[in-house]
């Protein structure tokens, strides 16, 4: 496989040691210099063919960027936008359903969960004692 470009290895690096899936403006605000943001998505758009990083979106239509080869699993606040990972997934017994009943050779998953985090539903349930 040839080897990468020295920005693409910059993003790839970015992306692989990032705890949680970031977008490109984060990607960028850890970048030095700075590349503009078209350098950063040619980047990503490489490294997502080559399936060294994986997308998703959530929210608004956001692209979010996570390291690739392996499956997915998150957890969202609709109201502050944290996101997090988690690792249990009973998602495999399912899997195995489906490559059945479908005649698939699946190759990962994405799955995540939204709600509302603690801290935003502190804040939430005062706006609402205070209606």
């Amino acid at each position: 496989m040839k080897s990468l470009s020295e920005i693409r290895e910059s993003v790839l690096r970015v992306v692989e040691r990032s705890d949680t899936p970031i977008n490109v403006r984060t990607i960028a605000d850890h970048l030095a210099p700075r590349p503009n943001l078209s350098t950063i998505y040619r980047a990503l758009d490489h490294l997502e063919k080559r399936e060294l990083v994986q997308s998703v979106a959530f929210f608004d239509g956001t692209r979010f960027y996570y390291a690739g080869g392996r499956d997915a699993h998150f957890i969202l606040c609709g109201e502050c936008h944290e996101i997090r990972k988690f690792e249990q997934c009973t998602a495999h017994t399912i899997r195995e359903n489906l490559e059945r009943e479908f005649d698939y050779h699946l190759t990962g998953h994405v799955l995540y969960f939204r709600g509302v985090c603690a801290d935003c539903r502190m804040v939430l349930d005062k706006k609402a004692r205070f209606r």
